[in-house]
């Protein structure tokens, strides 16, 4: 694999986190808007959404640091290889869509 492909790929991991960044502020935006005028719910029901989010955000740190670090030590070793790069790119994708997912 080449450098170029290296950096292709790079370039893709960082696109779609971008996106999903702007998608979160989207939504964030949105429900600002269009929730401005609702009830008040209950405190135990922001609290339990609170603290699901949180769970999963930390599941999901976890689950990119027990995965993401040997994929990084075999990039480390050799940088070209296209084994490694598509587990990177997998596992990085993997973990920033689940992130998103849980805020």
């Amino acid at each position: 694999m080449s450098s170029t492909t290296t950096n292709e790929a790079i370039r893709s991991v960082r696109i779609l986190h971008v996106a999903f960044l702007a998608a979160i502020v989207g939504y964030a935006c949105l429900a600002e808007i269009v929730f401005a005028h609702t009830r008040d719910v209950p405190p135990v029901f922001v609290e339990v959404f609170s603290f699901c989010a949180i769970a999963s955000v930390i599941i999901a740190f976890g689950f990119r640091k027990k995965r993401l670090t040997p994929a990084i030590d075999a990039l480390k070793l050799n940088a070209y290889d296209s084994t490694d790069i598509a587990q990177w790119r997998a596992i990085t994708t993997l973990s920033i869509c689940w992130q998103c997912r849980c805020l």
